[in-house]
């Protein structure tokens, strides 16, 4: 299992789903809002491999509280995490504490987004660190947005205590991300992400795809999951498949299944990769 989380974790670093019914005129400065709030979900990963979590909102229906238990047979023991959210008029600061799994110590991360006056994040700076002195974490990321959504990612900073640097340029239709060309400034090659879509709609209120790939950032937190919030940066529809490119080389394949409510909700989603199960998301909603 190890091997397919490495695999994918550059996927989950650039990649999210949103939605766009519902959401009203980017230049108003209001965010989208939802029938219906995830309240708990659980990842399934294969044997006793899997992550629960549990989600708290404000009067608004904005994130403040997330819970994460995370068991993976590659660790001794479980990992629990905890991510906090603060909002002001134009910043979000993320703050997660919680269990290092390389000793069960103590570590901290903090995200601290800023948004510009239409409401879309445009800077974001991480800071972590961990105990056991094995992992230091600082970067600093800003965003560009061409009509309404995510057009181009530049990062640079430290992670594990080397410099790290990449962009990414994000190509959209009709609310769906279609294509991200992620150029690492290194000796790494051009990778390319390439998705299609269900024909159902995305009701839901967290980045589903997110979720199921938290295990890779529960260190450095990937905190931008709720879509109210962060905006523009997902699809409007069901994402059903992605392909990724290395190079010209064809190297993953991934497919998603959804099982919705009467109301159009998602309540599971199962993953496959190369023809095997790899992967279920359940859903509960308040």
């Amino acid at each position: 299992m190890k091997k397919l989380w490495t695999l994918l974790l550059p996927l989950m670093i650039m990649a999210g789903s949103c939605e766009k019914e519902n959401v009203k005129s980017k230049d108003s400065g209001n965010s989208p809002t939802y029938d219906k709030l995830i309240k708990s979900a659980t990842v399934s990963i294969g044997g006793e491999d899997y992550m629960e979590y549990d989600f708290r909102y404000d009067a608004n229906g904005r994130l403040i509280n997330m819970d994460i238990q995370i068991n993976d047979s590659y660790y001794d023991a479980p990992i629990f995490m905890n991510c906090t959210y603060e909002y002001t008029e134009s910043k979000v600061i993320a703050t997660v504490v919680g269990d290092d799994a390389y000793g069960g110590l103590d570590n901290d991360y903090v995200a601290e987004y800023l948004f510009d006056a239409d409401g879309a994040p445009y800077s974001c700076k991480r800071e972590g660190n961990v105990d056991t002195q094995m992992f230091h974490l600082g970067k600093r990321e800003s965003y560009i947005y061409e009509n309404g959504y995510i057009n181009k990612r530049h990062v640079m900073g430290v992670e594990d205590y080397h410099e790290t640097a990449f962009s990414a340029e994000y190509e959209w239709k009709e609310g769906n991300l279609q294509t991200i060309t992620y150029n690492p400034n290194d000796n790494d090659p051009l990778m390319v992400f390439r998705y299609t879509y269900d024909n159902r709609t995305d009701k839901s209120n967290l980045d589903l795809i997110k979720l199921m790939y938290y295990l890779n950032y529960y260190r450095g937190g990937h905190y931008t999951v709720d879509k109210s919030v962060f905006k523009g940066m997902s699809s409007q529809k069901l994402i059903k498949t992605y392909t990724i490119f290395e190079g010209t080389t064809e190297a993953t394949n991934a497919y998603f299944d959804y099982k919705l409510d009467s109301n159009g909700y998602v309540l599971e989603v199962t993953g496959t990769m190369e023809g095997e199960l790899y992967m279920i998301l359940s859903l509960e909603y308040k």
